[in-house]
Protein backbone atom coordinates (compact mmCIF):
# COMPACT_ATOMS: atom_id res chain seq x y z
CA UNK A 1 0.00 0.00 0.00
CA UNK A 2 1.13 3.61 -0.83
CA UNK A 3 2.73 5.91 1.84
CA UNK A 4 0.60 9.02 2.88
CA UNK A 5 3.41 11.39 1.01
CA UNK A 6 2.71 9.30 -2.37
CA UNK A 7 -1.25 9.81 -2.05
CA UNK A 8 -0.86 13.37 -1.41
CA UNK A 9 1.73 13.67 -4.94
CA UNK A 10 -1.51 12.15 -6.57
CA UNK A 11 -4.43 14.19 -5.43
CA UNK A 12 -2.49 17.22 -6.37
CA UNK A 13 -1.14 16.21 -9.58
CA UNK A 14 -5.06 15.50 -10.39
CA UNK A 15 -6.08 18.84 -8.80
CA UNK A 16 -3.88 20.41 -10.95
CA UNK A 17 -4.92 18.49 -14.21
CA UNK A 18 -8.47 18.92 -13.49
CA UNK A 19 -7.93 22.78 -12.95
CA UNK A 20 -6.28 22.65 -16.99
CA UNK A 21 -9.20 20.90 -18.09
CA UNK A 22 -11.42 23.44 -16.60
CA UNK A 23 -9.12 26.84 -18.13
CA UNK A 24 -9.77 24.89 -21.39
CA UNK A 25 -13.75 24.28 -21.67
CA UNK A 26 -13.63 28.00 -20.93
CA UNK A 27 -11.89 29.44 -23.38
CA UNK A 28 -13.54 26.68 -26.31
CA UNK A 29 -17.02 28.06 -24.95
CA UNK A 30 -15.32 31.82 -25.38
CA UNK A 31 -14.64 31.25 -28.87
CA UNK A 32 -17.77 29.35 -29.50
CA UNK A 33 -19.65 32.16 -28.62
CA UNK A 34 -16.96 34.73 -30.24
CA UNK A 35 -17.60 32.33 -33.33
CA UNK A 36 -21.32 32.69 -33.21
CA UNK A 37 -21.33 36.62 -33.07
CA UNK A 38 -19.40 36.92 -35.78
CA UNK A 39 -21.65 34.90 -37.88
CA UNK A 40 -25.01 36.40 -37.12
CA UNK A 41 -23.16 40.10 -37.27
CA UNK A 42 -21.63 39.96 -40.99
CA UNK A 43 -23.57 40.25 -44.01
CA UNK A 44 -20.76 38.77 -46.15
CA UNK A 45 -21.80 35.57 -44.84
CA UNK A 46 -25.70 36.10 -45.62
CA UNK A 47 -25.00 37.07 -49.05
CA UNK A 48 -22.44 34.30 -49.67
CA UNK A 49 -25.59 31.77 -48.65
CA UNK A 50 -28.88 32.72 -48.74
CA UNK A 51 -32.13 31.05 -47.88
CA UNK A 52 -33.44 28.59 -50.60
CA UNK A 53 -36.66 29.85 -51.88
CA UNK A 54 -39.25 27.64 -54.16
CA UNK A 55 -39.81 28.30 -57.80
CA UNK A 56 -42.82 30.17 -58.42
CA UNK A 57 -46.38 27.61 -58.47
CA UNK A 58 -47.95 27.73 -61.63
CA UNK A 59 -51.89 26.70 -59.93
CA UNK A 60 -55.31 26.04 -61.76
CA UNK A 61 -57.45 26.76 -58.95
CA UNK A 62 -57.18 28.96 -56.28
CA UNK A 63 -55.78 28.60 -52.48
CA UNK A 64 -59.78 28.67 -51.79
CA UNK A 65 -61.03 26.26 -54.07
CA UNK A 66 -58.07 24.18 -53.10
CA UNK A 67 -59.20 23.96 -49.78
CA UNK A 68 -63.13 23.78 -50.47
CA UNK A 69 -62.73 20.91 -53.13
CA UNK A 70 -59.57 19.02 -52.16
CA UNK A 71 -61.58 15.85 -49.97
CA UNK A 72 -63.28 15.15 -53.41
CA UNK A 73 -60.08 15.76 -55.61
CA UNK A 74 -58.51 13.37 -53.61
CA UNK A 75 -60.30 10.90 -55.21
CA UNK A 76 -58.96 8.52 -57.85
CA UNK A 77 -62.42 8.82 -59.42
CA UNK A 78 -62.27 12.64 -59.54
CA UNK A 79 -58.76 14.09 -59.23
CA UNK A 80 -57.42 17.34 -60.49
CA UNK A 81 -58.70 17.26 -64.16
CA UNK A 82 -62.39 15.95 -62.74
CA UNK A 83 -62.72 19.47 -60.71
CA UNK A 84 -61.30 21.68 -63.63
CA UNK A 85 -64.23 19.50 -65.77
CA UNK A 86 -66.69 20.39 -63.60
CA UNK A 87 -65.62 24.39 -63.21
CA UNK A 88 -65.82 23.89 -67.20
CA UNK A 89 -68.82 22.52 -67.11
CA UNK A 90 -72.42 23.87 -68.29
CA UNK A 91 -75.75 22.82 -67.30
CA UNK A 92 -79.33 22.85 -67.62
CA UNK A 93 -81.71 21.83 -64.75
CA UNK A 94 -85.35 22.66 -65.35
CA UNK A 95 -87.45 22.86 -62.11
CA UNK A 96 -86.77 23.31 -58.48
CA UNK A 97 -88.46 20.97 -56.82
CA UNK A 98 -88.89 18.03 -54.77
CA UNK A 99 -85.75 16.96 -56.95
CA UNK A 100 -84.45 19.66 -58.38
CA UNK A 101 -83.48 21.32 -55.00
CA UNK A 102 -80.79 18.42 -53.66
CA UNK A 103 -79.54 18.12 -57.19
CA UNK A 104 -78.90 22.07 -57.06
CA UNK A 105 -77.08 22.06 -53.76
CA UNK A 106 -74.94 18.80 -54.38
CA UNK A 107 -74.22 20.15 -57.77
CA UNK A 108 -73.29 23.32 -56.93
CA UNK A 109 -71.04 22.78 -53.63
CA UNK A 110 -69.29 20.39 -55.93
CA UNK A 111 -67.86 23.01 -58.12
CA UNK A 112 -69.90 22.99 -61.36
CA UNK A 113 -68.96 26.23 -63.31
CA UNK A 114 -72.16 27.01 -64.43
CA UNK A 115 -75.91 26.58 -63.84
CA UNK A 116 -79.12 27.58 -65.73
CA UNK A 117 -82.48 27.25 -63.29
CA UNK A 118 -85.60 26.98 -65.19
CA UNK A 119 -88.85 27.01 -63.53
CA UNK A 120 -92.02 28.97 -63.53
CA UNK A 121 -93.40 28.40 -60.22
CA UNK A 122 -93.76 30.66 -56.58
CA UNK A 123 -93.01 28.91 -53.05
CA UNK A 124 -96.01 27.40 -51.42
CA UNK A 125 -95.97 26.04 -47.87
CA UNK A 126 -96.63 22.22 -49.29
CA UNK A 127 -93.54 22.58 -50.96
CA UNK A 128 -91.61 22.67 -47.83
CA UNK A 129 -91.78 19.22 -46.65
CA UNK A 130 -89.50 17.98 -49.42
CA UNK A 131 -88.11 21.33 -52.05
CA UNK A 132 -85.64 21.55 -49.01
CA UNK A 133 -83.60 24.96 -50.30
CA UNK A 134 -86.96 27.01 -50.34
CA UNK A 135 -88.26 28.39 -46.77
CA UNK A 136 -91.49 30.11 -44.97
CA UNK A 137 -90.77 33.35 -45.71
CA UNK A 138 -90.02 32.02 -49.59
CA UNK A 139 -93.86 30.67 -49.36
CA UNK A 140 -95.58 33.46 -47.53
CA UNK A 141 -94.28 36.34 -49.97
CA UNK A 142 -94.80 33.86 -52.80
CA UNK A 143 -90.89 34.14 -54.23
CA UNK A 144 -90.17 32.69 -57.44
CA UNK A 145 -89.03 29.23 -56.66
CA UNK A 146 -85.94 30.64 -59.28
CA UNK A 147 -85.14 33.30 -57.12
CA UNK A 148 -85.41 31.68 -53.71
CA UNK A 149 -82.88 28.51 -55.18
CA UNK A 150 -80.00 30.98 -56.71
CA UNK A 151 -80.17 32.27 -53.36
CA UNK A 152 -79.64 29.20 -51.68
CA UNK A 153 -76.95 27.95 -54.33
CA UNK A 154 -75.17 31.25 -53.08
CA UNK A 155 -74.73 30.76 -49.69
CA UNK A 156 -73.23 27.39 -50.03
CA UNK A 157 -70.69 28.67 -53.30
CA UNK A 158 -70.66 32.19 -54.38
CA UNK A 159 -67.95 30.73 -57.41
CA UNK A 160 -71.10 28.87 -59.62
CA UNK A 161 -72.28 31.09 -61.67
CA UNK A 162 -75.79 30.83 -61.88
CA UNK A 163 -78.60 32.05 -64.03
CA UNK A 164 -82.52 31.77 -63.35
CA UNK A 165 -85.37 32.06 -65.55
CA UNK A 166 -89.04 32.46 -64.51
CA UNK A 167 -90.58 30.11 -66.65
CA UNK A 168 -91.47 26.65 -67.64
CA UNK A 169 -89.67 24.69 -70.50
CA UNK A 170 -91.62 24.50 -73.65
CA UNK A 171 -90.67 24.70 -77.81
CA UNK A 172 -90.63 28.28 -77.76
CA UNK A 173 -87.12 28.15 -75.67
CA UNK A 174 -85.47 26.13 -78.68
CA UNK A 175 -86.43 29.32 -80.53
CA UNK A 176 -83.30 31.25 -82.08
CA UNK A 177 -84.26 33.94 -79.65
CA UNK A 178 -84.91 32.41 -76.82
CA UNK A 179 -83.71 33.43 -73.32
CA UNK A 180 -81.50 30.44 -73.35
CA UNK A 181 -79.07 28.94 -75.60
CA UNK A 182 -79.93 24.90 -74.91
CA UNK A 183 -76.90 24.09 -77.64
CA UNK A 184 -74.66 25.75 -75.18
CA UNK A 185 -75.19 23.21 -72.75
CA UNK A 186 -73.22 19.84 -72.04
CA UNK A 187 -76.04 18.46 -70.00
CA UNK A 188 -79.51 18.31 -68.94
CA UNK A 189 -81.07 17.39 -65.78
CA UNK A 190 -85.08 17.21 -65.96
CA UNK A 191 -85.98 17.36 -62.56
CA UNK A 192 -89.55 18.72 -63.84
CA UNK A 193 -91.10 15.31 -62.93
CA UNK A 194 -94.38 15.79 -65.74
CA UNK A 195 -94.86 13.23 -68.60
CA UNK A 196 -95.17 16.31 -71.60
CA UNK A 197 -92.21 18.02 -69.91
CA UNK A 198 -90.06 15.05 -69.42
CA UNK A 199 -90.72 14.09 -73.27
CA UNK A 200 -90.29 17.08 -74.93
CA UNK A 201 -86.98 17.92 -72.95
CA UNK A 202 -86.11 14.08 -74.29
CA UNK A 203 -86.44 14.89 -77.58
CA UNK A 204 -84.47 18.28 -78.33
CA UNK A 205 -81.73 16.36 -75.97
CA UNK A 206 -81.78 13.89 -78.98
CA UNK A 207 -81.78 16.71 -81.51
CA UNK A 208 -78.83 18.83 -79.99
CA UNK A 209 -77.18 15.61 -79.12
CA UNK A 210 -77.18 16.12 -75.21
CA UNK A 211 -77.35 13.56 -72.64
CA UNK A 212 -80.31 13.59 -70.45
CA UNK A 213 -80.10 13.05 -66.40
CA UNK A 214 -83.88 12.15 -65.60
CA UNK A 215 -85.59 11.73 -62.14
CA UNK A 216 -88.93 11.04 -60.88
CA UNK A 217 -90.45 10.39 -57.40
CA UNK A 218 -94.41 9.18 -56.51
CA UNK A 219 -95.97 8.11 -53.78
CA UNK A 220 -93.00 6.11 -51.71
CA UNK A 221 -91.32 5.38 -54.87
CA UNK A 222 -88.65 6.79 -56.98
CA UNK A 223 -86.57 6.36 -60.06
CA UNK A 224 -83.63 7.37 -62.47
CA UNK A 225 -82.09 7.37 -65.59
CA UNK A 226 -79.96 8.91 -67.90
CA UNK A 227 -81.41 8.95 -71.77
CA UNK A 228 -79.28 9.91 -74.86
CA UNK A 229 -75.96 8.49 -73.29
CA UNK A 230 -73.07 8.43 -75.25
CA UNK A 231 -71.66 4.94 -75.61
CA UNK A 232 -67.82 5.86 -74.65
CA UNK A 233 -65.28 6.54 -71.80
CA UNK A 234 -64.17 9.84 -71.32
CA UNK A 235 -65.82 13.46 -69.96
CA UNK A 236 -69.53 14.05 -71.62
CA UNK A 237 -67.29 17.44 -72.66
CA UNK A 238 -65.32 16.40 -74.98
CA UNK A 239 -67.08 13.40 -76.73
CA UNK A 240 -68.16 13.14 -80.04
CA UNK A 241 -71.03 14.26 -80.71
CA UNK A 242 -72.28 11.21 -83.31
CA UNK A 243 -71.11 9.14 -81.31
CA UNK A 244 -73.31 6.22 -80.54
CA UNK A 245 -75.74 6.57 -77.43
CA UNK A 246 -78.02 4.96 -75.50
CA UNK A 247 -82.01 5.03 -76.00
CA UNK A 248 -84.07 7.97 -75.24
CA UNK A 249 -86.83 8.00 -73.20
CA UNK A 250 -89.42 7.65 -76.24
CA UNK A 251 -87.70 4.72 -76.74
CA UNK A 252 -88.54 2.47 -73.68
CA UNK A 253 -91.69 4.75 -73.28
CA UNK A 254 -93.06 5.61 -76.60
CA UNK A 255 -95.85 8.53 -76.52
CA UNK A 256 -99.63 7.50 -77.02
CA UNK A 257 -100.21 7.30 -80.75
CA UNK A 258 -103.78 9.27 -80.34
CA UNK A 259 -101.38 12.62 -79.01
CA UNK A 260 -103.54 12.20 -75.53
CA UNK A 261 -100.59 12.64 -73.50
CA UNK A 262 -101.23 11.37 -69.87
CA UNK A 263 -99.71 13.42 -67.36
CA UNK A 264 -99.46 10.28 -64.90
CA UNK A 265 -99.49 10.09 -61.47
CA UNK A 266 -98.79 13.19 -59.87
CA UNK A 267 -97.51 14.38 -56.34
CA UNK A 268 -100.55 16.29 -55.29
CA UNK A 269 -103.22 13.81 -56.08
CA UNK A 270 -100.84 10.56 -54.78
CA UNK A 271 -98.61 11.99 -52.16
CA UNK A 272 -94.57 11.57 -51.78
CA UNK A 273 -92.15 11.06 -49.27
CA UNK A 274 -89.94 13.73 -49.04
CA UNK A 275 -86.94 11.96 -48.58
CA UNK A 276 -87.44 9.95 -51.68
CA UNK A 277 -87.34 12.93 -53.74
CA UNK A 278 -83.73 13.85 -51.90
CA UNK A 279 -82.28 10.66 -52.81
CA UNK A 280 -83.47 10.44 -56.38
CA UNK A 281 -82.20 14.42 -56.78
CA UNK A 282 -78.92 13.39 -55.06
CA UNK A 283 -78.33 10.63 -57.59
CA UNK A 284 -79.25 12.53 -60.32
CA UNK A 285 -76.23 14.91 -59.03
CA UNK A 286 -73.84 12.01 -58.76
CA UNK A 287 -75.00 10.76 -62.07
CA UNK A 288 -74.41 14.52 -63.45
CA UNK A 289 -70.64 14.62 -62.12
CA UNK A 290 -70.03 11.15 -63.07
CA UNK A 291 -70.52 12.35 -66.57
CA UNK A 292 -68.82 15.54 -66.37
CA UNK A 293 -65.35 13.90 -64.82
CA UNK A 294 -65.43 11.22 -67.19
CA UNK A 295 -66.38 8.03 -65.58
CA UNK A 296 -69.20 7.00 -68.48
CA UNK A 297 -71.04 4.04 -67.85
CA UNK A 298 -71.38 1.99 -71.08
CA UNK A 299 -74.60 0.28 -70.06
CA UNK A 300 -78.00 2.23 -70.42
CA UNK A 301 -79.62 1.39 -66.63
CA UNK A 302 -83.24 2.19 -65.16
CA UNK A 303 -82.25 2.50 -61.14
CA UNK A 304 -85.49 2.21 -59.09
CA UNK A 305 -85.83 3.40 -55.46
CA UNK A 306 -88.46 1.98 -53.05
CA UNK A 307 -87.63 2.02 -49.37
CA UNK A 308 -90.33 0.23 -48.20
CA UNK A 309 -90.09 -3.02 -50.31
CA UNK A 310 -87.51 -6.09 -49.90
CA UNK A 311 -85.55 -4.94 -52.38
CA UNK A 312 -85.24 -1.32 -51.58
CA UNK A 313 -82.73 -0.40 -54.64
CA UNK A 314 -82.89 -2.18 -58.14
CA UNK A 315 -81.03 -1.60 -61.30
CA UNK A 316 -82.44 -2.74 -64.48
CA UNK A 317 -80.97 -2.95 -68.10
CA UNK A 318 -83.08 -1.50 -70.44
CA UNK A 319 -83.20 -1.74 -74.41
CA UNK A 320 -80.49 -0.56 -77.14
CA UNK A 321 -81.86 2.77 -79.38
CA UNK A 322 -84.81 2.66 -81.45
CA UNK A 323 -83.18 3.63 -84.98
CA UNK A 324 -86.16 5.56 -85.61
CA UNK A 325 -86.02 7.80 -82.24
CA UNK A 326 -84.34 9.99 -84.08
CA UNK A 327 -86.26 10.98 -87.04
CA UNK A 328 -89.57 10.21 -84.77
CA UNK A 329 -88.33 13.39 -82.92
CA UNK A 330 -87.98 15.54 -86.05
CA UNK A 331 -91.28 15.00 -87.39
CA UNK A 332 -92.34 16.32 -83.77
CA UNK A 333 -90.62 19.20 -83.75
CA UNK A 334 -91.72 20.08 -87.76
CA UNK A 335 -95.26 20.04 -86.02
CA UNK A 336 -94.05 22.28 -83.09
CA UNK A 337 -94.71 19.32 -80.55
CA UNK A 338 -98.46 20.07 -80.45
CA UNK A 339 -98.95 17.14 -77.75
CA UNK A 340 -96.32 17.59 -75.49
CA UNK A 341 -96.54 21.08 -75.17
CA UNK A 342 -100.06 20.83 -74.41
CA UNK A 343 -100.15 17.68 -72.08
CA UNK A 344 -103.09 16.40 -71.11
CA UNK A 345 -106.45 17.84 -70.68
CA UNK A 346 -108.51 17.23 -67.81
CA UNK A 347 -111.73 15.47 -69.11
CA UNK A 348 -113.68 17.99 -66.34
CA UNK A 349 -113.81 20.64 -68.35
CA UNK A 350 -116.20 19.32 -70.94
CA UNK A 351 -118.71 18.01 -68.14
CA UNK A 352 -122.04 19.35 -68.41
CA UNK A 353 -122.20 22.51 -66.43
CA UNK A 354 -125.35 21.67 -64.84
CA UNK A 355 -124.26 18.82 -63.27
CA UNK A 356 -121.08 20.31 -61.37
CA UNK A 357 -121.43 22.82 -58.42
CA UNK A 358 -118.99 25.87 -57.73
CA UNK A 359 -117.72 25.76 -54.28
CA UNK A 360 -120.10 28.35 -52.73
CA UNK A 361 -123.14 26.79 -53.99
CA UNK A 362 -122.01 23.47 -52.21
CA UNK A 363 -121.27 25.03 -49.17
CA UNK A 364 -124.50 26.52 -49.44
CA UNK A 365 -126.56 23.06 -49.90
CA UNK A 366 -124.28 21.12 -47.81
CA UNK A 367 -125.09 23.69 -44.82
CA UNK A 368 -128.72 23.03 -45.79
CA UNK A 369 -128.52 19.06 -44.92
CA UNK A 370 -127.35 18.02 -48.16
CA UNK A 371 -125.86 14.28 -48.67
CA UNK A 372 -122.36 14.32 -49.33
CA UNK A 373 -120.44 10.91 -51.02
CA UNK A 374 -117.02 11.84 -50.67
CA UNK A 375 -115.05 9.58 -53.10
CA UNK A 376 -111.20 9.98 -51.74
CA UNK A 377 -108.97 7.30 -50.96
CA UNK A 378 -109.77 6.69 -47.09
CA UNK A 379 -106.73 7.38 -46.26
CA UNK A 380 -107.55 11.15 -47.05
CA UNK A 381 -110.95 11.13 -45.87
CA UNK A 382 -109.26 9.82 -42.36
CA UNK A 383 -107.11 12.94 -42.70
CA UNK A 384 -110.17 15.83 -42.76
CA UNK A 385 -113.92 15.38 -43.54
CA UNK A 386 -117.26 17.16 -43.73
CA UNK A 387 -119.47 16.22 -41.13
CA UNK A 388 -121.40 13.55 -41.96
CA UNK A 389 -119.97 12.75 -45.37
CA UNK A 390 -120.20 9.22 -46.52
CA UNK A 391 -116.72 7.62 -47.67
CA UNK A 392 -116.31 5.23 -50.84
CA UNK A 393 -113.23 5.57 -52.39
CA UNK A 394 -113.47 5.75 -56.03
CA UNK A 395 -112.45 2.52 -57.05
CA UNK A 396 -114.29 0.66 -54.79
CA UNK A 397 -117.58 2.39 -55.76
CA UNK A 398 -116.59 1.79 -59.36
CA UNK A 399 -116.39 -2.10 -58.86
CA UNK A 400 -120.18 -1.79 -59.26
CA UNK A 401 -121.78 1.32 -59.16
CA UNK A 402 -125.77 0.14 -59.47
CA UNK A 403 -125.31 -1.63 -56.00
CA UNK A 404 -123.34 1.90 -54.19
CA UNK A 405 -125.98 4.06 -56.06
CA UNK A 406 -129.01 1.96 -54.68
CA UNK A 407 -127.90 2.79 -51.06
CA UNK A 408 -127.12 6.09 -51.54
CA UNK A 409 -129.96 9.01 -50.82
CA UNK A 410 -130.19 11.83 -53.31
CA UNK A 411 -129.85 14.89 -53.78
CA UNK A 412 -126.13 13.74 -53.28
CA UNK A 413 -123.12 16.08 -53.63
CA UNK A 414 -120.11 14.36 -55.04
CA UNK A 415 -116.53 15.45 -53.35
CA UNK A 416 -113.03 14.79 -54.30
CA UNK A 417 -109.95 16.30 -53.70
CA UNK A 418 -109.58 18.24 -57.25
CA UNK A 419 -112.99 18.15 -59.10
CA UNK A 420 -111.73 15.24 -61.47
CA UNK A 421 -112.16 12.11 -59.64
CA UNK A 422 -115.18 13.49 -58.38
CA UNK A 423 -116.96 13.48 -62.27
CA UNK A 424 -116.19 9.82 -63.00
CA UNK A 425 -118.01 9.00 -60.20
CA UNK A 426 -121.00 11.71 -60.71
CA UNK A 427 -121.16 9.59 -64.26
CA UNK A 428 -121.50 6.51 -63.11
CA UNK A 429 -124.08 6.84 -60.36
CA UNK A 430 -126.23 8.74 -62.59
CA UNK A 431 -125.86 6.04 -65.12
CA UNK A 432 -126.87 3.72 -62.55
CA UNK A 433 -129.84 6.14 -61.72
CA UNK A 434 -130.52 8.45 -63.52
CA UNK A 435 -133.60 9.76 -62.09
CA UNK A 436 -131.73 11.12 -58.80
CA UNK A 437 -130.46 14.42 -58.79
CA UNK A 438 -126.45 14.18 -58.55
CA UNK A 439 -124.05 16.63 -59.01
CA UNK A 440 -120.04 17.41 -57.75
CA UNK A 441 -117.78 19.99 -56.47
CA UNK A 442 -115.90 21.14 -59.18
CA UNK A 443 -112.48 21.70 -57.72
CA UNK A 444 -113.03 19.43 -55.10
CA UNK A 445 -111.96 19.86 -51.17
CA UNK A 446 -109.56 22.52 -53.07
CA UNK A 447 -112.09 24.86 -54.32
CA UNK A 448 -114.03 24.40 -50.91
CA UNK A 449 -111.15 25.19 -48.75
CA UNK A 450 -110.15 28.34 -51.05
CA UNK A 451 -113.77 29.60 -49.80
CA UNK A 452 -114.37 28.51 -46.17
CA UNK A 453 -111.18 29.36 -44.13
CA UNK A 454 -112.26 27.02 -41.70
CA UNK A 455 -111.26 23.50 -44.40
CA UNK A 456 -107.21 22.96 -44.51
CA UNK A 457 -105.89 23.05 -47.65
CA UNK A 458 -102.81 20.15 -48.57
Amino acid sequence: MADEATLFRLLRAEQKRQASLGTALEQSNARLKALEAQIASSPLDRAAHPPQRLPQLELVLDHQQYERYGRQMILPEIRLPGQLNLKRARLLVVGAGGLGCPALLYLAAAGVGHITLLDGDAVSLSNLHRQVVHTEFGASTCQTKVESAIEAIGRINSDVDCRGVAMHFSPSLLAPNAPIDFASYDLVLDCSDNAPTRYLLDDACMLYKKPLVSGAAIRCEGQLAVWNMPLQTGTILTCDPDVERGPSYACVFPPPLDGKLDTGDRCEDEGVLGPITGVIGVMMASEAIRLIVGNLPCQPFLRLYAPFSETPMRTLKIRRRRPESLSAALSRQQRGWPDFSAGMTCDASNTDSLNRLSAKVALSRIADGANVLDVRSATEYEMVSLPGAQNIPLSQLLKDPSRQASSLVAPLIVLCRRGNDSVIAAQALRTARPDANITDVAGGWIALASVDPRLPRY
